[in-house]
C-alpha cells in the first residue's frame, strides 16, 4: 500500500481552502483510498480528489456512483452553518423541515410523516457512524464537524434502515498524536453568546490519545410576547464529546467515545396565526408576534456512549461498532396561537436505543472490493405521558419497542478497464410492539400487546465508467425500504404499511486542477408514503398510495485562482401524488380555525416539502498581506416555494437567503477575528408548523443576526 503525501496550502472538500498542513492518502489496489488517520485534514488534494465514505469503505467522491455532497469543515464555517438545521443552505436537494419540536430531513421530496415515538426519518441520520433515530435530538451542534457527506437516494444496501430517502453522515474530529486545540467565542444579535471549543492531545506516543470538544450557546428570544411582554424564543444549548484512541499495534485500534447534550428551545412552539388563522383571539397574527397562553418549550436531553474497533489484515478491515444512547424529551405547546384554552399539550417522551453493527471491507481480490456487514438495532420508547387539552382533557400513556436486524454485503468489480461493475443486497427483518399502559388511550384499544414484523430485500446495482482520469459516467438502480409504524398519535393498533421506493439514477462526475463538477438525474417510484394528517386534533399517520419524484441535480467548484474559488449546486424537482385518492384534509373556515374534509382525491399534486427549485451559490477569498490575511466569504441560498401539507394550501413562499463574514488574522498569530451576518437580506423562514382545528400555527427562524467572533487555534 502506498502512499502519497502533499504539504502547503490544499484546497478540501467542496473546495475550501485551510493553511499549510501535510495531506497523506493511502493508495489500496484497485483504486480505492484509504485516510491516513494521522493527517491532519481528512480531505484530500485536488490531484487525488475529495475523499468520501459513501460505500463504507474510503474513495474518491469521482468513483462513488451516488449523488453526495461532500463538505468539509472549512465550508461549513464559512457559510455559517452551525448546527444541522442549517445544512440545507449548502447541500441542494436537501431540507431541514421541523414539525414542532422534531427535525426531519427531506432529500428530493422524500421526507418523514410522524412525529410519535417509534417512528424514525426515513432519512437516516449518522454521527461517526453511529445511526441517530430520534427525530427530537437531530438538531444537533457541529463544534468539532470534520466533513459531512449527504448521501441522495436511497441508501438500502450499504445503510439500510430509514435510508428510503439517502443518508447524512457526521464525522467529528478525532484524537491526535499531536497537540491541537480550537477556540472560538462569539457574540451576536439577541444576545447571543457561544463558545466551541476543542483539545486534542496524546497521552502515549503513538498509542494513546485523546480529544475534548464542547459547545455553549446563549440565545435571547427574537419573537415578541403580547401576552407576558418582552421577548419569547430563548435557546440554550449544551455540549460536550470526548474520545479515547488506542493503537496497541500496527493496524489495531480501538475508540471509545462519549457525549451529553442538553437543548433547550422556547422558539420551535412560538407560534403565530398564519393570516390570522385561529378560533381563538386575533392577536399574534404576524411574523414574529406570539400571544400563545402555554409555555413553549422543547428540551432534549441525551447521553451516547460508543466503542469502535478495526483490525488490517492482509485481506481488508474488519470492524465494529457498539452505540447505546439515552434521550429524554419534554415538549410543552400551545396548539392554537392564541391566548384562549383551545388546544395545548405536553410531552414526556424518553428513548433508549442500541445499534451493533460488524463491518468488513476487503483489499481487492481478484477483480473486485467486497463490503460485507451484520446490524443489529433495538429501540424502546414512549409518551410518559402526553397529555393533551383538544378541547377536552386527554392523557396516553404508551410503549413501543422495535429489535431490527439486518446483513449486507456489495461488490465492486471490475470488469473490464475503465468499466466497474457493482452489485449488493441487504436482508432487513424488523419487529414493532406496542402496548398502551394507561390513561385515555388504554381505556380506548386495551392494554395488549400488538406486534407486527416486516421484512424485505433491498438491492442496488450500479455501473461505472472511467472516461479520461478523474472522470467517470454512472448508472445506479436501487430500492429504499421503511417499515410499518404504530402510531401512538392516533393510538393505532394497527402499523400503517411500510415505504417502498425503487430509484433510478444516472451521472457525470470529474475533479480536475481547476474545477469539479458533478451533474446527476434521477426517477422513482415511491409506494406508501407514510404521510401525516390532522383530523382537528393531534397529527394522524396514514398511507398515501404512490408517488413519482424526478429532477437533477447540479454541484461544482471552480478555483479561479489559490487566493479566489467559486462553489454551488442547483437541484430540479418534480414531485407529485401518483395515486392519493382518500386524504384528509383541513380547510378553513369562516372566522377562523379549520375543518377537516375526509376522502379528498390529492393525485397530482405537489408532495408536501419538495420545492420545484433550489439553488446555493458561495465564493471564498483569502489573500496573504504584509501585516495578516484577510478572507472573504458569502454564501447564497434560494428555495422556492415549499408546501407544509398536503393539499398545498400552506406554503413556505420563496425566498433567498445570504450569509457573509470577513476575517483577519495577524501575521504570524493563532487569532482570528470575523465578523458575520446571517440572513442578511432578513427573510422571514417558517422554521416549524402545526395545522389543527383551531387554526394554522407557524413559528419564525431568526431574522436578520450579526455579531464578532474570535478564535485561537494551533
Amino acid at each position: 500500500m502506498s502512499k502519497i503525501c502533499r504539504f502547503g496550502r490544499q484546497l478540501l472538500g467542496s473546495g475550501s481552502i485551510i493553511g499549510a498542513a501535510t495531506f497523506c492518502i493511502a493508495a489500496m489496489p484497485g483504486g480505492a483510498l484509504a485516510q491516513d488517520e494521522t493527517s491532519v485534514a481528512e480531505s484530500a488534494p485536488p490531484d487525488i480528489g475529495i475523499v468520501v465514505t459513501a460505500q463504507r469503505r474510503s474513495e474518491r467522491l469521482t468513483d462513488v456512483p451516488v449523488s453526495v455532497t461532500a463538505l468539509s469543515s472549512e465550508a461549513i464555517v464559512a457559510a455559517g452553518v452551525t448546527d444541522t438545521y442549517s445544512l440545507q443552505q449548502i447541500s441542494p436537494g436537501l431540507r431541514m423541515e421541523r414539525l414542532g419540536g422534531y427535525t426531519q430531513p427531506s432529500i428530493r421530496g422524500v421526507t418523514a410523516g410522524s412525529t410519535s415515538p417509534g417512528s424514525e426519518a426515513n432519512v437516516a441520520m449518522y454521527v461517526d457512524g453511529i445511526y441517530q433515530p430520534n427525530q427530537a435530538a437531530n438538531t444537533i451542534d457541529l463544534p468539532d464537524v470534520a466533513r459531512v457527506e449527504v448521501l441522495k437516494g436511497p441508501q438500502g444496501t450499504l445503510f439500510g434502515r430509514n435510508a428510503t430517502g439517502g443518508a447524512i453522515q457526521i464525522f467529528t474530529r478525532e484524537p491526535s498524536y499531536q497537540t491541537t486545540a480550537d477556540f472560538t467565542v462569539s457574540y451576536g444579535r439577541f444576545d447571543n453568546f457561544a463558545v466551541k471549543a476543542f483539545i486534542a492531545a496524546p497521552l502515549v506516543e503513538d498509542r494513546l490519545a485523546f480529544s475534548i470538544s464542547g459547545a455553549y450557546e446563549d440565545m435571547d428570544g427574537w419573537n415578541r410576547d403580547l401576552v407576558n411582554g418582552g421577548s419569547i424564543g430563548k435557546i440554550e444549548s449544551r455540549l460536550i464529546r470526548a474520545k479515547l484512541l488506542f493503537e496497541p499495534a500496527d493496524g489495531v485500534k480501538f475508540t471509545l467515545g462519549g457525549q451529553y447534550s442538553r437543548r433547550r428551545d422556547e422558539s420551535l412552539f412560538a407560534y403565530s396565526a398564519l393570516d390570522g388563522n385561529t378560533l381563538g383571539p386575533k392577536v399574534g397574527i404576524r411574523p414574529y408576534d406570539v400571544a400563545v397562553n402555554t409555555p413553549s418549550l422543547t428540551e432534549t436531553e441525551s447521553w451516547n456512549v460508543s466503542f469502535k474497533s478495526a483490525f488490517d489484515t492482509s485481506i481488508g478491515t474488519f470492524s465494529t461498532l457498539t452505540a447505546y444512547s439515552k434521550t429524554q424529551l419534554n415538549i410543552s405547546a400551545d396548539g392554537d396561537a392564541s391566548p384562549a384554552d383551545i388546544i395545548s399539550f405536553t410531552i414526556d417522551s424518553p428513548d433508549k436505543n442500541f445499534t451493533q453493527e460488524i463491518n468488513f471491507a476487503s483489499e481487492k481480490i481478484g477483480p473486485a472490493h467486497i463490503v460485507a456487514g451484520l446490524f443489529y438495532y433495538s429501540d424502546d420508547s414512549s409518551y410518559d405521558p402526553l397529555i393533551g387539552f383538544f378541547p377536552d382533557p386527554f392523557v396516553n400513556y404508551a410503549d413501543v419497542t422495535t429489535r431490527a436486524y439486518a446483513a449486507y454485503a456489495e461488490a465492486n468489480v471490475e470488469i473490464a478497464p475503465g468499466l466497474v461493475g457493482i452489485a449488493g443486497i441487504r436482508y432487513s427483518h424488523e419487529k414493532r410492539t406496542v402496548q398502551y399502559v394507561g390513561g385515555d388511550a388504554a381505556i380506548f384499544v386495551g392494554t395488549d400487546l400488538h406486534k407486527k414484523t416486516y421484512s424485505a430485500w433491498t438491492p442496488r446495482f450500479s455501473l461505472r465508467y472511467e472516461v479520461a482520469p478523474r472522470t467517470n459516467i454512472y448508472a445506479t438502480y436501487s430500492k429504499g425500504f421503511k417499515s410499518g409504524v404504530y402510531d401512538l398519535n392516533g393510538t393505532a393498533t394497527t402499523p400503517v404499511n411500510p415505504e417502498k421506493i425503487e430509484a433510478w439514477e444516472a451521472g457525470f462526475k470529474t475533479s480536475q486542477g481547476m474545477f469539479d463538477l458533478n451533474i446527476a438525474a434521477f426517477y422513482y417510484d415511491y409506494k406508501d408514503l407514510q404521510v401525516q394528517i390532522n383530523s382537528g386534533g393531534f397529527d394522524l399517520l396514514t398511507n398515501a398510495g404512490a408517488a413519482r419524484n424526478y429532477g437533477a441535480d447540479i454541484e461544482g467548484t471552480l478555483r479561479l485562482s489559490p487566493e479566489f474559488q467559486i462553489s454551488g449546486g442547483f437541484a430540479y424537482l418534480h414531485a407529485r401524488y401518483r395515486n392519493y385518492h382518500d386524504a384528509t384534509i383541513l380547510v378553513p373556515n369562516v372566522g377562523g380555525g379549520n375543518t377537516p374534509v375526509s376522502n379528498v382525491d390529492l393525485s397530482g399534486f405537489k408532495v408536501t416539502r419538495a420545492p420545484t427549485w433550489t439553488l446555493n451559490l458561495s465564493a471564498q477569498y483569502e489573500r496573504e498581506f504584509n501585516f495578516g490575511t484577510i478572507a472573504l466569504s458569502g454564501n447564497m441560498y434560494h428555495t422556492d416555494d415549499v408546501p407544509l401539507e398536503q393539499s398545498g394550501r400552506v406554503q413556505q413562499d420563496a425566498y433567498t437567503l445570504f450569509n457573509g463574514s470577513i476575517s483577519f488574522r495577524p501575521l504570524h498569530s493563532n487569532f482570528k477575528f470575523t465578523l458575520w451576518g446571517k440572513n442578511l437580506s432578513n427573510e422571514k423562514v417558517i422554521q416549524g408548523s402545526f395545522f389543527t382545528g383551531a387554526g394554522d400555527q407557524v413559528s419564525y427562524a431568526p431574522p436578520r443576526t450579526y455579531g464578532i467572533s474570535a478564535n485561537y487555534a494551533f
